[in-house]
């Protein structure tokens, strides 16, 4: 692959830019010439300073750079995520496999999260606690304890496992979780990512008898900004209300909420997500009807 220079001298010449008006006053112009013929590489900041008189970002330079290819990524958590979205055992079990005595943490962090969801595929929701490997659990737990700032790595780990914490320490990693994901607000994705996190766990919490977690938690979900290109995550949002006011037992508004959200999937034609979702709301409501008065 030809060198970053290289790909900046065939941006700047298509744009129709001098070679000093991009690096005037940033570098000197025989650094620039060499930088340009790929002998010289620039120091982040300044690369970025010369991305930025392009008008070129980032991820777009890294984009034609490749060829005008998406980026191939073989990372361990890939695997992972390939893995756990199509919930498929013989990855996860490849990957626990593969990776449980890495010597890189990261690497074990995520073989012990293949073998969380492995567990939790096999047995019951009132089984699958009992059949955890707890040292790999708390490796999980001090992990996520020590770091002081999360960065989405952090975040992700977090969302795929916080279940199994016990629920003072799953509260003070949520709160870990949030604090750090709000730093992201400039970030690509920001609102998607943040219903995520949250319409999860308040559901996750209504589930386990948890409703003044879940109610706390509730107005910060409730707060986010519904727009068209989020609507999908504005429908996380109202089955969250559903929940919500069935606990609060404002039945009327509960049933509301859901049949608006079982009638968008159902129009989207993603019906059988919308049957998942009432057959598990169904659960909630016999639990709290008979433990949550």
């Amino acid at each position: 692959m030809e060198s970053y220079g290289v790909t900046v001298r065939k941006l700047r010449q298509d744009k129709g830019f001098l070679q000093k008006e991009i690096y005037e006053g940033v570098v000197a112009k025989s650094f620039a010439i060499r930088f340009e013929k790929g002998e010289v590489m620039l120091q982040y900041d300044t690369f970025l300073t010369v991305l930025e008189a392009l008008n070129v970002s980032q991820e777009e330079f890294h984009f034609i750079h490749r060829g005008y290819q998406g980026k191939k990524d073989k990372s361990v958590w890939t695997e992972f995520a390939k893995a756990a979205n199509s919930s498929n055992k013989r990855q996860l079990q490849g990957i626990y496999q593969q990776y449980r005595v890495s010597k890189i943490v990261f690497e074990r962090v995520v073989a012990y999260l293949a073998n969380v969801l492995l567990v939790y595929q096999e047995y019951s929701v009132d089984e699958y606690s009992a059949h955890l490997n707890h040292q790999e659990v708390l490796y999980l737990q001090d992990y996520l304890l020590k770091k002081e700032s999360w960065t989405l790595d952090e975040m992700n780990i977090f969302t795929s496992c916080y279940f199994i914490f016990e629920q003072k320490i799953k509260q003070l990693l949520m709160k870990s979780c949030y604090a750090s994901l709000r730093k992201y607000k400039e970030y690509p994705n920001y609102i998607e990512r943040m219903t995520n996190l949250l319409s999860n766990y308040i559901i996750h919490c209504y589930d386990i008898g948890e409703y003044l977690e879940a109610n706390q938690w509730f107005v910060k979900v409730q707060s986010l900004p519904r727009r068209k290109e989020f609507l999908y995550h504005g429908l996380n949002i109202d089955l969250c209300s559903a929940y919500y006011y069935y606990a609060k037992r404002d039945y009327s508004s509960s049933k509301d909420k859901l049949d608006r959200y079982v009638a968008a999937l159902s129009n989207s034609g993603i019906a059988n997500e919308a049957d998942r979702s009432v057959k598990q709301f169904n659960e909630f409501k016999v639990t709290f009807d008979r433990f949550g008065r």
